[in-house]
């Protein structure tokens, strides 16, 4: 398959009509709920192992994996020049029917979170779409440093094997647990500079990755005493535009880690919800707000909902539940990043007004990511820094900056 269908439109359209599932006709093209869960698992290049392969050998267990295990390797390619025989490498070794568990599975998101419990409900990690995404950038010439490479996959019998390149450092957060990194402002924009050069790479290429964090991201000392990044994990990762590329795509299901994942992640399974329209409200647009009971009381969630024809500012009314995009809760797992490299905690738990944490911020606005800081008697990052952050976490999405934007004003 061709390079440019994760990316969509241009000359690459009809890869991309391969990757979306086939052809779709132009009326549910333009429909942002038209989601293929299955889009990323076209890329997936799936090698036999054979000896010309090399040899694996066992070096360390390093984690256990939602479909596996999780392995350093020393790949021996006997044909290689003399220095490169030998390589340390990381394998994810799955259970190949594990690796397959989401094929002929649901496909549509919105489905897929309304029915949970159907027999072809999918599993929310999906290893077949990480290979599938790590196979796609691993052809891009231009692929930034920051982002982990795949070195090759491969069926191995009953097995699959995901190999990649070996990151010294381990998990950042655990680099950012244990106290071995210094959280200066410096330390901190240089690291937050990199994870966003890997955003907005993945954004560009119409990849949504959904479940960032610094548990998902590695760090080398090896080229850099500063400390180098790599991005992982892609198992979640969702197309972020339609085939035509116009048209942002919207999904349903809380994935990622929860004290990483925005507000309107959190979607009740009913097709509508209860609300107060707000000011300027009009038939057909998409706003965030607080979602009611019956008695008119919050009810604890606030989602993106379309307002419904005759709706008027002020007065209660039933809104479609319209799911979330995906860059802008990348964006808010990054913000979190931030937070937790600067402060070495997270700001809340969930981010929901029933978390006390994200209440004692969001009934401040602007003002309670410094709040919460000062209670906590920690000192705040330059202003410039501090603004960026607030943006980044806004509860409401459309207020977020892109990565690109992020990048400019870093």
């Amino acid at each position: 398959m061709a390079e440019e269908g994760a990316d969509g439109g241009g000359d690459g359209s009809a890869d991309a009509d391969a990757a979306t599932g086939g052809s779709v006709s132009s009326s549910s093209s333009l429909d942002p709920h038209e989601t293929n869960l299955g889009s990323f698992h076209e890329f997936a290049i799936l090698e036999e192992l054979t000896g010309r392969h090399g040899r694996f050998t066992k070096v360390s267990t390093l984690a256990e994996a939602i479909h596996g295990k999780v392995y350093k390797y020393r790949w021996t390619r006997d044909w290689l020049e003399v220095g490169d025989l030998d390589e340390i490498v990381v394998a994810k070794k799955m259970l190949s029917h594990k690796v397959r568990f989401n094929v002929g599975r649901e496909r549509n998101e919105r489905e897929a979170h309304r029915n949970p419990r159907s027999p072809t409900a999918p599993h929310p990690e999906d290893a077949l779409t990480e290979i599938g995404v790590l196979s796609f950038l691993r052809r891009r010439p231009d692929l930034p440093v920051f982002l982990l490479r795949m070195l090759g996959s491969f069926a191995d019998g009953e097995h699959t094997l995901l190999i990649t390149e070996h990151i010294d450092g381990g998990e950042l957060f655990a680099q950012v647990a244990s106290g071995a990194l210094d959280s200066t402002e410096d330390k901190v924009r240089l690291l937050m500079w990199q994870l966003l050069q890997a955003t907005r790479y993945l954004h560009c290429h119409n990849i949504g990755h959904r479940d960032i964090s610094l548990e998902n991201t590695l760090i080398t000392f090896r080229d850099s005493p500063e400390g180098q990044v790599r991005l992982m994990d892609f198992g979640q990762a969702v197309r972020t535009r339609s085939r035509c590329g116009s048209i942002f795509l919207r999904y349903f299901r809380a994935v990622g880690k929860p004290y990483y994942r925005g507000p309107e992640c959190y979607v009740p399974p009913e097709r509508e919800a209860r609300i107060v329209a707000p000011p300027g409200a009009a038939p057909g647009r998409v706003v965030f707000e607080r979602l009611r009971d019956a008695s008119g009381s919050s009810s604890g969630y606030m989602c993106e909902v379309r307002l419904p024809d005759g709706v008027e500012p002020g007065k209660p009314c039933t809104a479609e539940l319209f799911g979330y995009e995906v860059p802008p809760i990348d964006i808010f797992a990054l913000g979190v990043c931030l937070f937790i490299l600067a402060w070495r905690a997270p700001p809340w738990g969930r981010a929901l007004v029933v978390d006390p944490s994200f209440a004692f911020i969001h009934a401040r606005g602007e003002g309670g990511i410094p709040a919460l800081l000062k209670h906590w008697q920690k000192s705040l990052f330059s202003e410039e820094a501090m603004l960026m952050l607030v943006k980044m976490v806004s509860p409401n999405p459309s207020l977020r900056p892109t990565a690109e934007e992020c990048l400019a004003g870093a």
